[in-house]
């Protein structure tokens, strides 16, 4: 969404924006320089190559860009904790996609203005933040419905958890499984990450494998 703002706003925090143009022109790059009188004068550099020189900061600040807005994103795994996410931020009014991503993964993305809502989500459903998960093995507990039984939703609330081995993810995985009393048929969690990358996969019956169910040439871990 294009929404009108100042210079001022685009030097302090352009990170934010994909685009600002002024009067109707791609800005490439906005810089200042402070004159020997100590005025400091402004020049703003085009996308095509023109550059408009000796701007004071005044007309600079009182000049209105039109940036497009980058959202802020988190990145989680399993397709049952996007949709938990993305339904949430519709129930509060904020705009969000979700970007199917390799490996279970989803882009859940919203407005900058809306990021600390889509924080405290995370937070409600004890999502570890991807700081937190950097370098680190994390492991998805989910379940689904199992339709034999008339089950078409989630029977317990998913969850991501970071382990320190492929052992602890094992007993996490197998507590999580015994406290929501879940079947096979509800097991949909189990995939055991590391940057975002699969490196294991924990079985509903506790066996560890290095590959996800239904790939070729998986081998199973001892732990």
């Amino acid at each position: 969404m294009l929404s009108a703002v100042s210079i001022k706003e685009w030097c302090i925090n352009r990170d934010r924006f994909e685009e600002v143009r002024f009067h109707g022109q791609p800005v490439r790059n906005i810089s200042t320089t402070l004159t020997q009188g100590r005025n400091r004068m402004c020049s703003i550099e085009l996308q095509d190559g023109t550059r408009i020189e000796d701007m004071s900061i005044d007309e600079a600040l009182e000049a209105e860009a039109v940036g497009d807005v980058k959202a802020e994103s988190v990145t989680v795994y399993g397709a049952q904790i996007a949709v938990l996410l993305v339904v949430e931020m519709i129930e509060h009014g904020a705009a969000v996609t979700c970007e199917p991503l390799p490996n279970n993964a989803y882009a859940i993305s919203v407005k900058p203005e809306a990021y600390n809502l889509l924080r405290r989500a995370c937070d409600t459903l004890a999502l570890p933040s991807p700081e937190e998960c950097k370098g680190k093995l994390v492991v998805v507990l989910a379940s689904c419905g199992n339709p034999d039984f008339r089950q078409y939703a989630p029977v317990s609330t998913p969850r991501m958890q970071i382990v320190g081995t492929l052992a602890e993810a094992q007993q996490v995985c197998s507590e999580y499984i015994a406290d929501n009393e879940l079947g096979a048929g509800n097991w949909a969690g189990g995939q055991v990450m590391r940057d975002g990358e699969v490196v294991a996969y924990v079985a509903y019956n506790g066996s560890v494998w290095d590959k996800m169910p239904g790939e070729e040439g998986g081998r199973r871990i001892k732990v």
